[in-house]
């Protein structure tokens, strides 16, 4: 005997109420409570490591600023020898790292920098002291400034005896030639506690010129520690190697008088922090045995007085900061409400036990009621009895598809012979459009005869049915037609597949059309061929159009062709140009190539010995006239060199020929050697020249001598085309989107639009009446444009007339090389071709 759906839903019902209940209690009861310590612990490794990152993230910038500093000083970009440079550094890095209490450098020597905040004169000001010393005198100058560097201070202190080679930071530096951190300690002036970073600082030769230091506060810790909400009333502090407390999250306990005579501060220790929760903390901490040792997280389980704690240690990853992170948390934070919520969960699952009951025995109700009812329609049906069966609801899609099932069919029984009448007359319908359709249709028997044809063949050939019935529908095919095709078709249609192409028809008044043929089975009921279906198109005259439409193309074939050759023809008279103009190229390269030497030997003759003459080597002159010749010979020997090697430089750039010899260039070099070379013209001149050089500026990838070349260019031309008074400046940038940016800025006499398209063409002179007295060789601005153009930049000029000229130039970012690499990575290499 079969169960009933009643039962089955009852026992299934009341089962699962006894699972629910089950696993409710044994949940609240066996597992919360391990789950909730699980994720308690979680959580404290969690805060530890967060807290442990941020602190080594606070103390991190320091360590980057020191070792950016030792190395700006090994490089002498900073040096005590440029005091306001290292002032400007010191207090650019104050501004930048709001923890950093002061920065310094002390050489060995005894002078020393310091540069520290100060609100003595101003709210978030600085205070530097600069201590020299020439043999054994000693000076101490104290200056003061605001938060904008405005100095608001400004005096000497003849009692300061400050000397930084008896420091701990610098004898430590000293011992290890490396980067060092103190141990945390109370600063003197500050009463605040803090670290320190140092390195020492190397010349070329490896002698230690100094120290540079860092001073850190690191109140931020006991604050970040007071901020953390680690339950309801978890706590944690920071221990160093020596079980000082250097971190609480009240900073106040962890300062202790070194003695009751001195007015300076230590670190706590654990054992006198006023805390007793921490102490207990560390206790246990000691019972493991692991204090001296930590290496990774320890977990601690201890008591004070009735209540439970549970604790987390963890030392700090970075070996320059041996600190211990303890966190400590009652256990009733996370246990409490659990246990006082115990018994209510009993009950609550008891409630929800009885309610389901309820609801499964009304939802038992509405599944049984209608599965009743289909039960009483499915025996009606089958006696027949179609008009006794109802209507049956229900709320479940399942069983109402069921019911709906039932009533469709005795609808598609009942509709049955009406079903069969709308058939007949649909087939009447289809034979009326096939009758009436504008498109030629053959239908055949299995075996090929023709046995209908609508009104519209009758129309496309002139036959009516009774002139082809029974006839092959290939008689009908016109005498051009390819036995081929007909036997494609037939073997097609026979193999039960559709056949389309195009056909040519004989008509009953004996002439051909073209149809396009459209040939299908007609299956019968048992799935065999029947019937054929043929389908005609008259096409005629779109096959006269593509005929037409042939002939033009063949046409335009034989005209494509004609000018085809004509193109070839014309592409070998280009080629014998260019090969004429390759080899005229390369007889001026030739040319060029034995003038220069031929010009260069004697030139540089003539301008040795006037040089020679000029400086009256071999005694002095007769006659001033004699120094002024030789002068100008000089002169002019040089200029005409020079335009030799601008032309010889021009020309191998034009042909493709200049070898750029590339390696990382620094920028501030070349441009101050540059610089030298121009300073002394320009000072005859009376001309004002000023460099701003971004410092930290990445290498250039690039031929140095070339970009020398071009600095000097450019330079030279604004010294040259500057009045006296004026001033020439040259600045250079770097960032990640535009490159390397170049601008030599002058006063001068400056260019209209028409000018500056002239100053770039080869031996092109701007005349002008401001350009008066002003010679040059055209060479310049062209050369420097190509040369700048081989390094993958750009020049662009800026000028008005009788307000200055701007030249900018542009290289990549492509072209850039980290300043600190070592060797340059392959993927940076830049080729000059």
């Amino acid at each position: 005997m079969k169960p009933s759906i009643r039962s089955i839903l009852v026992m299934g019902i009341i089962g699962l109420q006894f699972v629910t209940v089950s696993a409710i209690l044994f949940s609240s009861y066996v597992t919360t409570e391990a789950v909730l310590l699980g994720h308690a612990r979680q959580i404290m490794e969690n805060v530890a490591s967060d807290t442990i990152d941020r602190s080594e993230d606070f103390l991190s910038p320091a360590q980057t600023a020191a070792d950016l500093t030792q190395r700006l000083a090994d490089h002498n970009v900073l040096s005590s020898d440029n005091p306001k440079s290292m002032e400007r550094y010191f207090f650019e890095q104050l501004r930048l790292y709001p923890q950093f209490a002061g920065i310094y450098f002390g050489s060995t020597d005894g002078s020393f920098f310091y540069v520290k905040r100060d609100d003595e004169f101003a709210q978030g000001g600085y205070r530097t002291k600069i201590i020299t010393r020439d043999g054994e005198d000693r000076t101490v100058e104290l200056l003061w400034r605001d938060s904008e560097y405005v100095e608001t201070g400004r005096n000497r202190d003849l009692e300061d005896t400050f000397d930084p080679r008896t420091r701990p930071w610098f004898k430590k530096a000293l011992a290890t030639r490396d980067l060092v951190w103190t141990n945390p300690y109370i600063f003197f002036t500050s009463r605040q506690p803090g670290i320190t970073t140092a390195a020492p600082v190397l010349d070329s030769e490896g002698t230690i010129k100094g120290v540079v230091g860092v001073d850190i506060e690191i109140t931020e810790i006991s604050t970040f520690l007071a901020r953390l909400k680690i339950g309801n009333s978890g706590s944690a502090f920071i221990l160093n190697e020596n079980s000082d407390v250097i971190a609480f999250p009240d900073a106040d306990k962890i300062k202790k008088p070194i003695s009751d005579s001195s007015e300076g501060l230590r670190f706590t220790r654990i054992g006198e922090l006023d805390d007793e929760l921490s102490r207990a903390a560390y206790e246990s901490l000691q019972r493991s045995g692991n204090v001296s040792d930590l290496q990774s997280q320890q977990f601690t389980t201890y008591d004070v007085g009735e209540e439970t704690y549970h604790a987390v240690f963890a030392p700090f990853k970075n070996s320059n900061w041996p600190w211990i992170i303890a966190i400590h948390v009652p256990e009733n934070d996370f246990l409490g409400e659990i246990k006082d919520n115990q018994i209510f969960n009993v009950y609550l699952a008891m409630a929800i036990a009885v309610i389901a009951c309820l609801v499964g025995f009304m939802l038992w109700r509405s599944i049984a009621r209608p599965i009743a009812a289909l039960r009483t329609n499915a025996l009606a049906i089958t006696s027949g009895d179609l008009d006794s069966t109802s209507a049956v609801r229900s709320r479940y899609a399942e069983i109402q598809e069921t019911a709906e099932a039932f009533s469709h069919m005795v609808a598609a029984l009942k509709q049955h012979e009406i079903e069969n009448s709308a058939l007949t007359e649909g087939l009447r319908t289809f034979s009326r459009a096939v009758e009436q359709s504008p498109t030629a249709i053959i239908i055949t028997t299995d075996n090929g005869n023709i046995e209908y044809i609508n009104p519209s063949f009758t129309s496309l050939t002139g036959y009516t049915i009774g002139e082809v019935s029974g006839l092959l529908p290939r008689e009908l095919v016109g005498q051009e037609t390819l036995s081929a095709e007909c036997k494609d078709l037939l073997s097609v249609v026979t193999s039960g597949r559709i056949w389309r192409g195009e056909l040519r028809l004989k008509t009953k008044a004996n002439q051909e059309i073209w149809c396009a043929m459209t040939v299908s089975p007609v299956r019968n009921a048992e799935g065999g061929k029947g019937h054929f279906i043929a389908i005609a198109e008259d096409i005629t005259e779109r096959k006269q159009a593509q005929e037409a439409l042939k002939s033009a193309r063949d046409e335009l074939e034989i005209r494509v062709e004609e000018r085809t050759r004509e193109l070839r023809e014309e592409i070998a008279d280009r080629k014998r140009a260019e090969e004429r103009a390759e080899t005229a190229n390369r007889v001026k390269s030739r040319f060029l190539a034995n003038m220069s030497h031929e010009l260069r030997t004697p030139l540089n003759a003539i301008i040795g010995f006037s040089d020679v003459i000029r400086r009256e080597l071999f005694g002095p002159m007769s006659s001033p006239k004699y120094m002024d010749y030789a002068c100008n010979i000089h002169e002019s020997g040089t200029h005409l060199l020079q335009l030799i090697n601008d032309t010889l430089d021009l020309s191998a750039i034009e042909a493709g020929k200049l070898a750029l010899h590339e390696e990382r260039v620094d920028l501030a070099d070349v441009s101050a050697a540059a610089s030298r070379l121009i300073t002394p013209r320009a000072e005859s001149g009376k001309v004002n020249m000023e460099s701003v050089i971004d410092p930290g500026l990445p290498y250039l990838f690039a031929d140095e001598l070339r970009v020398k070349q071009i600095l000097i260019n450019l330079l030279s031309n604004a010294v040259k085309f500057t009045p006296e008074g004026g001033s020439v400046t040259l600045a250079i940038t770097y960032d990640e989107t535009n490159g390397f940016t170049i601008k030599i800025k002058d006063t001068g006499i400056g260019m209209d639009k028409a000018g500056i398209t002239i100053s770039m063409e080869v031996f092109g002179h701007v005349t002008n009446a401001f350009s008066k007295g002003h010679e040059g060789t055209g060479l310049g601005l062209p050369l420097t444009q190509k040369l700048v153009q081989a390094h993958d930049g750009t020049l662009d000029i800026a000028s008005a007339l009788g307000v200055g000229t701007t030249v900018t130039i542009h290289f990549p970012s492509e072209r850039a090389v980290a300043r600190f690499n070592k060797t340059l990575e392959p993927e940076t290499q830049v080729s000059a071709d």
